[in-house]
């Protein structure tokens, strides 16, 4: 059986300078670190439907309309942040499901390419659910990420 890969793409805590707090932009056009920028280039090249670890939304899709925001996961009390990981990956299966027609965990692979504090807690998630999940870049420092995916690997 020939399996559907998806990405999720962690958020950056460095946001688009061009919009105002009030402004809704696009969420693809929110975060702008040379990483998340890296991540996507990434993606989009290998042709991947992808997704966003939003701190603040959760699992969103890149077009998904987003204000400015100031906080991370690791703002976040322990009890909001597996809330927050539970949400996450209800939004993601909700989408797997209704958007791409997947009825099986096993039809698809899910490749995060965030931060550990935004993948462990949802990786174990989607597992138990049924979910193969990678992490490409797992332990790899920032500037060793950038040198993978300015690569292309």
């Amino acid at each position: 059986m020939s399996r559907k890969l998806f990405a999720l793409i962690g958020c950056s805590k460095k946001k688009s300078t061009t919009n105002p707090f009030h402004e809704m932009v696009p969420a693809r056009d929110l975060y702008c670190s040379d990483l998340f920028k890296k991540r996507v280039e990434h993606i989009e090249s290998r042709g991947l439907p992808w997704f966003i670890l939003s701190a603040k939304c959760g699992c969103i899709s890149p077009g998904t309309p987003l204000r400015k925001y100031d906080h991370t996961i690791l703002d976040k009390e322990p009890i909001d942040r597996a809330a927050w990981h539970i949400g996450a990956a209800s939004q993601l299966i909700d989408s797997l499901y209704y958007d791409f027609g997947i009825r099986d965990p096993a039809e698809c692979v899910i490749e995060i390419h965030a931060g550990r504090d935004y993948c462990e807690t949802l990786r174990k998630i989607l597992q138990i659910a049924g979910f193969e999940v990678e992490r490409p870049v797992e332990g790899m420092g920032i500037g060793q990420q950038l040198a993978y995916y300015s690569k292309g690997s």
